[in-house]
């Protein structure tokens, strides 16, 4: 069945991994791994329908590797759709039918890969700054939600203008009831600085 669908499987593939600008290691892990992924999965089921079998390697290949998930990304790059990753129910499940040589412990990749995603420089700048400060308290953080409660704190130092604190950490894959509870959590969290407007108002009253 595999050899049927092999040439489906690489196009889907090819092109799901040039959406996703995966780095040349992830690429050939996912390569050296694909026939015995394959073979893992239950047979003659949708696990091992080219689109939902590449998902799978994937996101496998990319943690194994330690390359941040972007969620947005992923979704956008699919050919399953849209939907949230927590309704991918293959991607939740599918480490019950690899055999212990296929099954690895998430890397963590730190905190840069996410700060690289920022497209506001200043941000990402205030936001390393935070990590700096704060790096004994934040070390029982994974590097993905490290960065997600920088980014936070940065923000609700320096408010932007025009700028969602959950859709700038939405655009890092992280949600921003995590960061929240996670910094304050930590005890991180401080009472936001109010606006110039407020203590003008209230310096006139």
């Amino acid at each position: 069945m595999f050899e049927a669908r092999q040439a489906r499987i690489e196009a889907t593939f090819t092109r799901f991994v040039a959406q996703l600008g995966l780095p040349g290691h992830a690429i050939a892990y996912a390569r050296a791994i694909t026939r015995a992924a394959w073979d893992a999965l239950p047979r003659c089921s949708r696990w091992h329908s080219p689109e939902q079998f590449v998902e799978v390697l994937v996101f496998h290949a990319m943690k194994a590797a330690g390359v941040p998930v972007n969620q947005a990304a992923f979704r956008a790059a699919s050919l399953l759709g849209t939907m949230p990753m927590t309704a991918r129910h293959w991607l939740l499940h599918y480490q019950q039918y690899f055999p212990k040589s296929l099954r690895v412990a998430s890397r963590d990749p730190g905190t840069e890969p996410f700060f690289a995603m920022l497209k506001d420089e200043k941000l990402a700048a205030e936001a390393r700054a935070v990590d700096a400060d704060h790096g004994n308290v934040l070390a029982s953080l994974r590097g993905r939600m490290r960065a997600g409660v920088c980014v936070l704190l940065a923000m609700r130092a320096n408010p932007r203008d025009g700028q969602s604190t959950t859709d700038v950490l939405a655009t890092m894959g992280i949600s921003m009831a995590s960061a929240y509870n996670a910094a304050n959590r930590l005890g991180l969290l401080f009472p936001k600085p109010r606006a110039k407007a407020e203590i003008i108002v209230e310096a006139t009253a």
